[in-house]
């Protein structure tokens, strides 16, 4: 089994700064059909909140095709789980959810 890291992780939105603004891009397809939304930067809820090849502390992520315990507390709207943001939620977690569906079972 593989799993993701943080350089990786970084790599994946660092290649899509230009797309940003789409609430839909850049798209992370994990290996049992979960698909998120993953942005970092200016105009995004992360820390920091600029364009950065660095790490970050925390992520956005959007509109997942299913809802998943891991960001249940980061939702903005509780009443949709697939169709809101996902502010501020710290990388650890946003790997933990990235290898979990990769990987099919909790890292």
């Amino acid at each position: 089994m593989k799993y993701l890291t943080v350089e990786e992780l970084v790599t994946h939105v660092t290649q899509n700064h230009e797309e940003r603004y789409n609430p839909t891009a850049p798209v992370f397809k994990c290996d049992d059909g979960y698909v998120v939304s993953i942005q970092a930067g200016q105009w995004a809820y992360s820390i920091p909140r600029r364009d950065s090849e660095d790490s970050y502390e925390s992520y956005e992520l959007g509109f997942p095709n299913r809802s998943d315990e891991l960001l249940d507390e980061y939702a903005e709207n509780i009443d949709d789980l697939t169709e809101t943001v996902y502010g501020y939620v710290p990388a650890d977690v946003v790997l933990a959810l990235i290898n979990k569906h990769m990987t099919g079972s909790d890292v």
